[in-house]
């Protein structure tokens, strides 16, 4: 890991904001400095609580706009440049697929695909780090469990049923299910945008009862899609990323795919402590929601039981509407 240097730069720009967010910068810097100080000394775990610390109070202090601002200040390189010897931080500030929670990124979170040959020994470490101490990957991983879970209650429900993964990136909850590895299900459809995707889901599940299909969201609204009927449809990261306007038109065509007494899961990022680390390190901004934004995205969904819980990390939301 190279030494780096802290550089106060003079910001641009004049009045009360422009002074509040260059003292905030200041002082970020400073903090910054002590962090990268554990860092090189390998005290990871007092440099990386450092790091997400600050990172946390301050962007609860800032108005969004004015933390936007922070997280693209070229004050934030150096550290950057040291944290992104992690493959994670890295692969989302990078977004070689176009946005940073990409299946890939995904993968590294469930300790499925092997770091990246190269990766050294500063990286891993805070790679490990992140694994144990980071409750917005525990959520994930959790939220593969979950998933898992409910792939194999819909099949003890109704011999035959039909699942459907919206955005479903590398299908790996799949992995850990029962009726999936049993062949219990009728099929299980994997609908995603990427074809990369979809190639290690072809892969990974060949022979079982997984079929993929490659659309957009756009083709699922407008009804180009039409995958019938299901018992279960969940959708694991997506929303995270979607707009109210366009999350309750997609809430309402998916509540109309239910089978009598199936039910659609959307999974949604409720709070995280490391907000901070992912904007501001990782480049990757989250739609976070609290239970009542949550449940009006069912608004247009008639004649339906919703339900909402929070996984034991208090990080990951569930909203469950289920088709009488």
């Amino acid at each position: 890991m190279e030494t780096v240097q802290f550089v106060e730069a003079p910001m641009r720009g004049q009045g009360e904001a422009s002074r509040s967010l260059r003292s905030s910068l200041n002082d970020l810097v400073l903090r910054l400095a002590d962090s990268h100080s554990d860092l090189t000394s390998g005290r990871i775990d007092a440099g990386m609580r450092r790091i997400v610390e600050t990172l946390a109070a301050l962007r609860s202090s800032l108005p969004p706009e004015r933390w936007r601002a922070l997280c693209n200040s070229p004050k934030l390189r150096p550290i950057r440049s040291v944290l992104h010897e992690d493959p994670q931080s890295h692969r989302g500030h990078a977004k070689p697929r176009g946005y940073a929670g990409d299946p890939v990124l995904l993968d590294y979170v469930y300790g499925s695909a092997p770091l990246p040959e190269g990766t050294s020994r500063f990286g891993r470490n805070v790679y490990l780090w992140a694994a144990e101490h980071s409750s917005a990957f525990r959520s994930v991983r959790r939220r593969r469990a979950a998933l898992a879970e409910m792939i194999d209650a819909a099949a003890a429900r109704r011999p035959g049923a039909r699942v459907l993964a919206i955005a479903s990136g590398h299908l790996r909850e799949a992995q850990l299910s029962a009726a999936v590895a049993g062949r219990d299900l009728g099929e299980l459809v994997a609908l995603d945008h990427d074809s990369h995707s979809l190639d290690v889901v072809r892969s990974t599940f060949a022979g079982l009862p997984v079929r993929c299909v490659q659309g957009t969201l756009g083709e699922l609204v407008a009804g180009r899609i039409e995958p019938g009927e299901f018992d279960l449809i969940y959708a694991a990261g997506l929303y995270d990323y979607l707009p109210d306007t366009i999350a309750r038109r997609l809430t309402t065509v998916l509540s109309s795919r239910l089978a009598p007494g199936g039910g659609l899961v959307i999974c949604n990022f409720a709070h995280c402590r490391e907000a901070g680390y992912l904007e501001a390190i990782m480049d990757w901004f989250l739609v976070y929601r609290t239970e009542e934004e949550l449940l009006s995205l069912a608004g247009e969904v008639q004649e339906h039981v919703l339900r909402t819980w929070t996984d034991p990390e208090g990080v990951m939301r569930y909203l469950a509407i289920e088709r009488r």
